[in-house]
């Protein structure tokens, strides 16, 4: 069964992550307190979908088309409609994220400037 880990609209991604470096996990977002006791309590708010992952585009061409893609995706509010897989629930989610990503431009033996491999954030708003 093929997962589909990173899809934005409706283009999936997958194809464009580096093997084992997908790290998403749906973890709990709660409020810690402490009683007279000193005991520590946990309330649980909400879940929130985070983590990262590295990409990788064979050439700038398809590495250009993300980043258009990603500019119409983007909302006023500064996230984006995505559907991931958590890893540690082993389902897919589709959530509202802010996504952040910083590659560094290299010039190719052939002087044509590429990407290389960058890390993606993601984090559920």
């Amino acid at each position: 069964m093929a997962l589909n880990l990173f899809v934005v609209g409706s283009t999936d991604y997958t194809n464009n992550i580096i093997n084992e470096s997908y790290d998403v996990q749906k973890t709990d977002v709660f409020e810690t307190w402490t009683d007279a006791n000193y005991k520590i309590h946990r309330e649980t708010i909400r879940t929130r979908i985070e983590g990262s992952f590295t990409m990788r585009f064979l050439s700038l061409a398809s590495y250009q088309a993300f980043v258009s893609h990603m500019a119409q995706q983007k909302t006023s509010g500064g996230y984006y409609s995505c559907t991931v897989w958590s890893n540690n629930t082993q389902e897919s989610n589709t959530a509202e994220l802010f996504i952040e990503w910083a590659p560094k431009a290299v010039q190719r033996p052939d002087l044509v400037m590429d990407y290389s491999e960058f890390t993606v954030n993601v984090t559920e708003r």
